[in-house]
Formats: C-alpha cells, structure tokens, sequence
C-alpha cells in the first residue's frame, strides 16, 4: 500500500498536458431468486471492474484503475446500486494514488444508491496523496429505509516510504448522505496551500500521516453506538497512537481514526469494519482476502 517511488511517478505530472482521463463504472446489483446477482454493468477506460468468488461476501465486486493511478485533470465516475434485498461489497484493487499536479485538479465522484432490504458495503482500499496533488472528490450515498450501508475511506497524506509530506495542493473530499430525497449529513474536509498549521495543530490534524473514516447508515445506526465503542475500545493502540471515536444520531454512526503510522491505522480501520459487520449484519467477521495483502 505505502510504495517507494518509481521514475514514473515522480515524472507523472509532466505528461498531464496530453489530455485528461475521463473514466466511468456503472455497477446494478439485483436480487435473483434469493441471490445477488449483477443486473447492469458499464466500464470505460480506465476503470475496469472483476468479479472474484469470495467466502465473506455474497456477491464481490473489484473495481481497478488500469492507468495505475490518478493526475490532475482527471476524471471519474463510479454509479454503484444494490436493489432491493440484495448483499454486496464493491472495494478497490489497492490504494488509489493521486500524482502530483501542474496545477489542474483531479474530480473523483461516487455516487451510491441502496433499495430498501439492501446491505451494501464500500469498503476503501485507501488513497494515497502525493505532495503536490489536487482532487476533488464527492461521494454521495442514497440510503433507502429499510437499507443497511457501510462506506469508508482512509486517507494517507504524502508517501510513507519516501519520509514524503503533504505540504503544498489541494484536497477537497466532500461527503453526503441523502434518505427518501433529504440530505440527512454533509460533511467537508478542505485543505489547501497553507497546509502546515492545519497538520501542526493539536486540535486539527495533529501531525497525524494518516485519517480513517468509517460510517454506517441504516435504520437502528443508533443503537449500534455500543457496538462500535466495545469494538474500538478493545484494539490494542501499539507504540504509534491512534486516536478514534465514534458517535451517533438518527439513522447514522460515524468513526473517525487520526494515526501517525498509516499501516497501523489501515490495520484498526479493517479490524473494526471485519468485527461490526459481523455483529450488525450477520456476515463473516473477515474482509476479503485481496483486501488483507
């Protein structure tokens, strides 16, 4: 997840003059007799999309970025459905790694819809920024009554491996949340060009290399409140302290994880996630097993 630098990462923004990827991925997930299967699919390059059989999920889908990752001026668009009654999980190939840039910005947008009876889960494979880089990325969830939904994302701010920081660009990761056409939660994390008071400041981001979010939307989100505090308060920190909380309020529980070692972090974040599934949704207490190498 954390690489050491390649000679075509460190020249990527300069071919970003030849042109913008504009990629798109369209995925419908219906039940059929019983069991999840696929009712819709479009892809355009670069994004590709697998089906591996996998033990933890019901139906599994892989999306991969086939240009190995993200430049400014960039362009993607995901469209994820679960109808009615079906179970499936959509994650990444690996940790998605936006390049620096001259100066255009990256729009990254994922839109999901979950029908009443679905249980739907985005698991993250993770983002990594590389200094320099600017994305803007808006997810937006339509999470019906009746609907079971978890969505997550791990942030790594510059490359681990390299000592690399995020000192200079642009993110701009905005998160909504919409039931029976409402907005329900909005939430907006902006960081610009004077980025070291933002990281510096205890009561910001304190120094942290990394952020996990983790959120679960559905009808009983607030009685799970204990369960995600029981599941948290059980995980061993180690020497690099992770800090966490979780909260709740009408149909919504959200965690945050603030970490200065990313892998240790990645490591709580799945940990939990493999753990609330288990309790909230019945399914196995495990992520699938391209997730974990």
């Amino acid at each position: 997840m954390f690489d050491v630098a390649s000679q075509s990462e460190n020249t990527a923004g300069s071919g970003q003059e030849k042109g913008r990827v504009l990629g798109r991925l369209d995925i419908r997930f219906c039940n059929q007799k019983h069991r999840t299967g696929l009712a819709y699919l479009y892809q355009n390059q670069p994004l590709r999309v697998l089906f591996p059989t996998d033990p933890t999920t019901e139906k599994l889908a892989v999306w991969i970025n086939m240009a190995g990752g993200i430049v400014g001026g960039d362009q993607h668009d995901v469209n994820l459905e679960c109808g009615k009654d079906a179970v499936a999980m959509v994650t990444g190939q690996a940790a998605e790694k936006i390049y620096r840039s001259c100066g255009a910005v990256a729009k990254l947008t994922q839109t999901v819809t979950v029908a009443p009876g679905g249980w739907f889960e985005l698991l993250p494979q993770g983002t990594i920024l590389f200094n320099g880089c600017r994305l803007h990325r808006v997810n937006q969830f339509n999470v019906s009554p009746g609907a079971q939904f978890l969505a997550g994302e791990i942030i790594t701010f510059g490359r681990v491996a390299m000592m690399e920081t995020f000192l200079h660009g642009l993110l701009r990761d905005e998160w909504r949340i919409y039931r029976d056409g409402k907005i329900q939660w909005a939430d907006f994390l902006h960081i610009g060009d004077n980025m070291k008071p933002v990281f510096e400041t205890s009561a910001r981001l304190n120094n942290a290399k990394s952020i996990g979010i983790f959120l679960y939307a559905a009808d009983d989100a607030f009685d799970r409140i204990d369960v995600a505090r029981q599941i948290l308060s059980e995980q061993e920190t180690g020497p690099n302290e992770i800090f966490f909380g979780a909260t709740a309020w009408k149909r919504l529980l959200l965690v945050r994880w603030l970490g200065q070692d990313p892998a240790q972090l990645r490591k709580h974040f799945g940990a939990f996630w493999a753990e609330f599934r288990s309790i909230v949704g019945d399914q196995k207490a495990a992520l699938p097993s391209l997730w974990n190498m």
